[in-house]
């Protein structure tokens, strides 16, 4: 086979007659160099040629394009894939939340629930508030002013044994009011007036009594004083010695009796406002007496509201001299309770 027949090398058209008398062998050159002359000058593009690139350049811009939003497509479908991600975390991360604070609330109510319906709990916190309180009162209030057992007066009840004359309630209220004063903390003193007609009725009872409220209240030496003794011109001229004279011996012995009262001076009777004030007291553990004369005395019609009446009467006319509204004042103080002492057949000496 002859080589200068290779098909790859097109032939080419060669002068029979060469110059230098013999064939040179045929240049190698690349099909494309073969087929088209190099030409180093501006390149020329025909029609075709403008179509065919532009064909080229919408299909690669269309290419690039449909690359371009695909690429859109997947960053969006990326960003909505992580928007759902963090959402749905977010969501979890919620729920989760509520459901941690729904279970310590169920707790929370669970135990408080629990606390407060549990009978031994509230059992127990009563007895404990219980014991405080009565610690508290202990330490507050003195021993001495919390008696053991209550005082009674069983005298007076073997009186009205005595004395069966006398009207029920005058002994009732002798022993309720002296055990009040002997019991009770704070005390507060108890106030009698008893009228009379009979001075030797009134002698003999009012000697009884005082020795029965004397062996209910302690006391060794009771004050008794008769209306005339502050008929001094000291006393008259300033009842304040009157208070001051007495003040610690009723303190100490806590009865005072009075008898005579129509015959205390107006000017010494003032003292008794003081005395005798069962809001304010002078002494609280204190029992006052008086008896006093009544000269329009009406056996058969002597209710209580009628004595009353002709006691109040009687010293605001003997006692005239003295400030309306302190009179007032006074005898209201005077007469809190006010009993007539009936007339006795048989006297116990």
């Amino acid at each position: 086979m002859n080589t200068l027949e290779n098909p790859k090398w097109p032939r080419s058209r060669k002068s029979i007659h060469s110059p230098m008398g013999e064939s040179s062998p045929p240049s190698r050159q690349s099909p494309i160099s073969a087929q088209k002359p190099l030409n180093r000058s501006k390149p020329s593009y025909s029609e075709d040629d403008s179509d065919n690139e532009l064909d080229s350049f919408d299909r690669s811009g269309k290419i690039g394009s449909l690359n371009t939003t695909r690429s859109s497509n997947r960053s969006s479908h990326e960003f909505i894939e992580h928007e759902q991600i963090v959402t749905t975390r977010t969501r979890r991360t919620a729920n989760d939340d509520s459901y941690r604070y729904n279970e310590e609330r169920k707790l929370e109510i669970s135990r408080t629930e629990t606390t407060t319906s549990d009978p031994k709990i509230i059992y127990l916190a009563v007895l404990i508030a219980a014991i405080l309180v009565g610690i508290a009162m202990y330490i507050i209030i003195p021993a001495k002013s919390l008696p053991t057992k209550r005082i009674e007066c069983p005298q007076f009840k073997e009186l009205m044994q005595y004395f069966n004359n006398q009207d029920i309630t005058l002994w009732k209220s002798l022993k309720v009011n002296i055990e009040n004063v002997v019991n009770q903390t704070p005390a507060a003193p108890s106030v009698f007036l008893l009228a009379y007609h009979d001075a030797a009725t009134s002698k003999n009872v009012m000697a009884k009594i005082l020795n029965a409220t004397a062996n209910c209240m302690k006391s060794n030496d009771p004050i008794q004083l008769d209306g005339g003794t502050f008929a001094t011109d000291a006393m008259i001229q300033d009842y304040g010695e009157i208070i001051t004279a007495y003040r610690k011996r009723l303190e100490n012995e806590g009865i005072m009796y009075v008898a005579d009262l129509h015959k205390l001076p107006a000017a010494a009777a003032q003292a008794f406002h003081t005395i005798c004030d069962t809001f304010t007291p002078f002494v609280e553990r204190s029992v006052i007496f008086f008896s006093m004369y009544v000269d329009q005395y009406d056996g058969k019609d002597m209710s209580p509201k009628k004595i009353h009446y002709l006691v109040e009467t009687q010293l605001e006319n003997n006692w005239n001299d003295i400030n309306h509204n302190t009179l007032k004042a006074l005898i209201g103080r005077i007469t809190d309770q006010v009993f007539l002492l009936h007339s006795e057949k048989l006297l116990i000496d």
